[in-house]
């Protein structure tokens, strides 16, 4: 059964979608996703046919063909058609992702969990076309992060997880930042350098290996939580306390916020359509968390589910429709696996070879991937939470660097 979009407006309340219009920084494109969560996507029912219930024979000539059939995370890809009768109106059938709303009519903005999504295009006459698009990366690019203890500058770039290649150098040595996927580049916020000074230069980069001085961040910052959701967002860190940022191009920053908490070390994902902030550490009072934390709009952070056991510098992502956990450090270092179909109710779901803290984590090639760690081991990865493979290779040991899975320009 094909579907049509149509927009329908929800409960969520209007002073805190008013505050989408005053965030600096944001195309209209890229305001897609927020604006989501004041209005939700709703279906009408084409005909059972496809064909909206034109003549089959009179469709023939209706072609739906996106510029990018895949893409990066976090990226919007222009959709095209032609022939039939236009004007055209696109439409997400399967998956995620957001089409149309704020968004323009004819784009597609690729979520930030990889996965693939069937959209569709109806013209005038009612004929139906559909396409796919694909999201993810080709590559685990590990970026930044301390080597024998010291902030290094390199960048390394690996198609399987087990042989990594050096891949470009950032403009300066930083661990403890934030690496992000979002419009098509990779994204490197805050860290710590070789002196251990905290530092507010955001770089940029669509390859991995040139990187851009793109702006500043409002304070110097290292170990915030960061995600991607119609924008990037920083929340947290040593020197930023509770506060919460976010940016469309990583020059300016709106403050919105704050976390019910003084935090570092903790990690945000997006799932449900809601950002959930995960784990952390307060130096003044000593206390580690494990209460969880979601905001639709980065506004007001409402209490989820509890971790198994209160802890910081974990490794997090969202794959196969649920959030992972694992590792971290508190009153040990961790080997857990914890995972959540809702972010309130969290299970052990299995534990990692030996335990780790430092690590990064992400989706790629159908698996997760748990890359670096203060145990000096090698990349992990799994299908499952509790069936993790070791993949040695040649990345050596490596700590409190950015995890990513991209695809470079030109590739």
């Amino acid at each position: 059964m094909a579907l049509r979009a149509r927009v329908a407006v929800h409960h969520t309340p209007t002073r805190h979608c008013s505050k989408i219009s005053r965030l600096r920084g944001f195309s209209a494109a890229l305001l897609g996703l927020l604006a989501s969560a004041c209005g939700r996507i709703g279906y009408d029912e084409l005909a059972r046919d496809g064909s909206g219930g034109a003549d089959a024979s009179a469709c023939a000539s209706l072609v739906f063909s996106p510029a990018a059939p895949r893409t990066n995370l976090n990226t919007v890809v222009t959709l095209r058609a032609s022939g039939g009768t236009p004007p055209y109106v696109y439409a997400l059938v399967q998956g995620g992702g957001v089409v149309g709303g704020i968004v323009s009519a004819n784009s597609f903005l690729a979520p930030g969990e990889p996965g693939k999504s069937k959209l569709s295009v109806a013209d005038a006459a009612g004929c139906v076309a559909y396409a796919d698009v694909t999201y993810g990366g080709d590559f685990l690019f590990y970026v930044g992060g301390q080597a024998g203890g010291v902030a290094t500058d390199e960048v390394w770039r690996s198609g399987d997880g087990v042989t990594w290649t050096p891949s470009g150098v950032l403009p300066g040595p930083r661990s403890s930042g934030a690496l992000l996927v979002y419009v098509d580049r990779l994204w490197f916020l805050g860290g710590t350098d070789a002196a251990g000074t905290r530092r507010d230069e955001v770089w940029s980069s669509a390859d991995g290996m040139t990187w851009t001085l793109a702006g500043t961040l409002p304070v110097p910052m290292s170990a915030p939580a960061a995600t991607v959701m119609g924008g990037m967002w920083l929340a947290g860190g040593y020197n930023n306390q509770d506060r919460v940022w976010t940016s469309g191009d990583g020059a300016q920053w709106s403050q919105l916020g704050p976390l019910p908490m003084v935090s570092h070390g903790g990690v945000m994902v997006v799932h449900g359509g809601r950002m959930w902030h995960l784990g952390g550490h307060d130096d003044s009072s000593g206390t580690f968390y494990d209460q969880t934390y979601s905001s639709v709009l980065g506004v007001t952070w409402s209490p989820g589910g509890r971790l198994a056991t209160p802890r910081e510098y974990v490794g997090a992502t969202v794959f196969g429709g649920r959030i992972w956990l694992a590792g971290g450090t508190g009153s040990g270092t961790f080997d857990d696996v914890l995972t959540s179909d809702d972010g309130t109710a969290w299970v052990t779901s299995g534990t990692l070879p030996s335990p780790r803290a430092r690590g990064a984590m992400t989706g790629f090639q159908d698996r997760v991937w748990f890359v670096g760690g203060d145990d000096g081991g090698g990349p992990w990865s799994a299908v499952a939470p509790g069936a993790w493979t070791t993949a040695p290779g040649n990345l050596g040991s490596r700590n409190s660097g950015g995890l990513a899975a991209f695809t470079p320009a030109g590739t």
